[in-house]
């Protein structure tokens, strides 16, 4: 039984190319004997994902993760709109995700990401219009 189930598992991750395509998708599902054999790709640790991050994407991450807006990050950081959009941009590309909530789940397992320091001693202005 086991090398059946290993030779399928091989079987499987050819027709994967070695990637997953698809995260519901399991690598193998196989009944052996009324038992369910179910093998899973394990997700990355959220400290894999930041780490995919440049030092600036995961720093504007953080500011997200705290709740600020677009508007008062880039105040914050000194950086247009256009930037801060642009970042956040290439910041769902590298997790797969498509919305801030999504961003901040993905990364919410690493203990350090919102682990920060103010990099500017400025107030933070108020608004709430450009999220």
């Amino acid at each position: 039984m086991v090398r059946h189930l290993i030779r399928a598992l091989v079987r499987r991750v050819v027709e994967l190319g070695g990637v997953r395509s698809d995260r519901e998708r399991p690598m193998l599902d196989s009944i052996e004997l009324g038992v369910r054999c179910l093998l899973l790709r394990p997700e990355p640790a959220p400290e894999r994902l930041a780490a995919l991050l440049s030092p600036r994407e995961l720093e504007i991450a953080r500011l997200v993760g705290l709740g600020h807006t677009n508007r008062t990050i880039a105040a914050v950081l000194d950086i247009s709109l256009y930037t801060v959009s642009t970042h956040l941009r290439r910041i769902f590309a590298k997790l797969g995700v498509s919305t801030r909530a999504a961003m901040v789940a993905v990364l919410s397992g690493n203990p350090h990401l919102f682990d920060v320091e103010v990099t500017k001693a400025r107030d933070y202005p108020h608004d709430d219009d450009d999220r």
